[in-house]
């Protein structure tokens, strides 16, 4: 493999380099395919952190593939299994990122995860304990979100597994949008307030704490995404989980 990553971008030389264990030739170009994709859609430079839980093994599976910075942390053992990601036990064990809203202005963040398919019932399924969550109930029938707002906004879903996005791009309402599977679903009702410091964590989330055992397959932080960028980075992350067989 060594003598193939010429053809790689340096995004994806880098991250290789911080793998203890390197991956197949085969997915190594996956982690390179999909860096490309999220370049050329401008999407990359958006983020803050990828993560991508459904890996070959534990390490790779907690890196940061924009750097070395936020690398997650299992607290209490979250259960890994290789190619599906990492699943929480709803009572203590999550992820957690070490990535704050408060690193980012109030109008202009954005979170995301996939969930693999389960039959999870979830307070919280990621967030932080004052500015930022997303859940989803076991039904599927609804969703909860907020991006620096005062209070969660809840509405239809037909979903329990895939893409979820709560994305902020202004001080409206309006402005924070929660996405499944590339498509936007409702926005919240609240308009914008300044975010505290807080981590923010996959598994866990909200001021309870509350707890989730949905599974994670990935994870993402950063700036706020519109429409385009939701659309790019579900395809881009889509096509990974389809090759390793995570969907």
């Amino acid at each position: 493999m060594l003598g193939r990553r010429n053809n790689y971008l340096p995004e994806t030389q880098a991250l290789l380099t911080r793998m203890t264990v390197q991956p197949t030739v085969q997915r190594a170009k996956l982690y390179d395919d999909l860096i490309r994709l999220l370049k050329s859609a401008s999407v990359w430079a958006k983020l803050d952190a990828l993560w991508l839980f459904a890996a070959h093994d534990t390490q790779a599976a907690l890196l940061n593939l924009k750097g070395s910075s936020y690398g997650s942390v299992p607290v209490n053992s979250p259960a890994f299994t290789i190619d599906r990601g990492y699943q929480g036990n709803g009572t203590s064990s999550y992820l957690d990122t070490g990535w704050s809203f408060s690193s980012r202005s109030r109008d202009d963040a954005a979170m995301g995860f996939w969930a693999r398919p389960s039959g999870a019932a979830a307070m919280v399924d990621a967030g932080d304990s004052a500015n930022g969550i997303i859940y989803v109930a076991a039904s599927g029938s609804t969703t909860g979100h907020r991006i620096n707002a005062g209070s969660t906004f809840a509405g239809a879903a037909t979903s329990t597994s895939g893409h979820f996005i709560s994305s902020r791009t202004g001080p409206l309402a309006t402005d924070n949008p929660l996405y499944i599977n590339g498509v936007v679903k409702f926005a919240q009702s609240n308009p914008s307030v300044q975010p505290a410091t807080s981590n923010v964590y996959f598994g866990r989330g909200g001021g309870g704490p509350y707890y989730s055992a949905r599974p994670f397959a990935a994870g993402h932080v950063g700036a706020g995404l519109n429409a385009l960028d939701v659309t790019a980075l579900y395809a881009a992350i889509s096509t990974y989980m389809t090759a390793v067989g995570a969907q």
